[in-house]
């Protein structure tokens, strides 16, 4: 299964491109193998929507990885 991923993450440029994923995966579980932090290294939208950890990637989404938001 391949999925794309596009890094607005400066200090993770080399994730953007094509990811082979081995089998079928939460987007939780794509993101802790990237070895990042949901909520807290990335916000997640995938095919333009914002998805939970739970959505499960299907062949061909489209995922963006975004700087989460912060303020106070």
């Amino acid at each position: 299964m391949k999925i794309r991923v596009r890094s607005h993450l400066p200090w993770r440029p080399e994730l953007n491109g094509e990811h082979d994923l081995p089998q079928a995966m939460t987007v939780g579980d794509f993101i802790a193998s990237l070895n990042l932090v949901w909520g807290e290294d990335a916000m997640v939208v995938v095919n333009d929507q914002m998805v939970k950890e739970e959505y499960t990637l299907q062949n061909e989404d489209q995922v963006e990885l975004l700087v989460p938001l912060v303020g106070g």
